[in-house]
């Protein structure tokens, strides 16, 4: 209903000003009317967060995936390299796969080398989509690797620079989890606005 009401502004708005600059009308009219029909476009790559997420909770975007369950991030990496197209908007997740069964402290050197194949699929990302936010790690619990996906998260936020990254450490909470580290329902409403709102921010949506 309110996207209704949007498109119903946009077009009285479009009006208004073609009435006032007949010489401009034609092209108002070709912009306006682009911008009220379109659906922009939504790359997900990641793993199974990606891959659950509930696509009603994106509209406007027309969601596409390239996101599988359990896929570390060398897989995400090659399904990046495998995508076709180009997109308006892309959000990347990934990493905590690397370390499945792991609840002890991981050496600097092991994320390192995750968040390095993380950037390197976010460098494919790039070429392929107008925008990218990166999607950072709630705390988890076990049997999930509680202690690398927090160091995965610091070491994302120190080393990746070039793209917007969503930390929703804060946003998260237990009852939001249904095993530990997969979201409900719920985390996914919590989640998605975000998102959107980080699109928005950006100039990719005007709704």
């Amino acid at each position: 209903m309110k996207q209704n009401y949007i498109k119903l502004f946009l077009f009285v708005t479009l009006f208004v000003f073609s009435a006032c600059d007949t010489k401009s009308s034609d092209s108002n009219t070709e912009i306006f009317l682009h911008l009220i029909a379109e659906r922009p476009s939504l790359l997900m790559v990641g793993d199974s967060i990606s891959s659950f997420w509930p696509e009603e909770l994106l509209d406007p975007f027309t969601v596409v995936k390239a996101a599988f369950p359990n896929r570390n991030t060398q897989q995400i990496l090659t399904a990046a390299q495998n995508v076709q197209g180009h997109y308006r908007a892309c959000t990347y997740n990934g990493g905590a796969n690397d370390y499945l069964g792991v609840v002890s402290p991981v050496s600097d050197v092991r994320i390192t080398e995750t968040v390095q194949r993380q950037k390197d699929t976010i460098g494919i990302m790039k070429s392929k989509c107008d925008a990218i936010v990166v999607i950072g790690f709630w705390n988890v619990e076990a049997p999930w690797p509680i202690f690398a996906a927090r160091q995965l998260n610091e070491k994302m936020k120190t080393s990746i620079h070039d793209e917007f990254i969503l930390d929703p450490t804060a946003e998260i909470t237990p009852d939001m989890l249904m095993d530990g580290g997969h979201l409900t329902y719920r985390g996914y409403q919590v989640l998605s606005p975000l998102i959107k709102e980080s699109f928005r921010l950006g100039g990719i949506l005007i709704q």
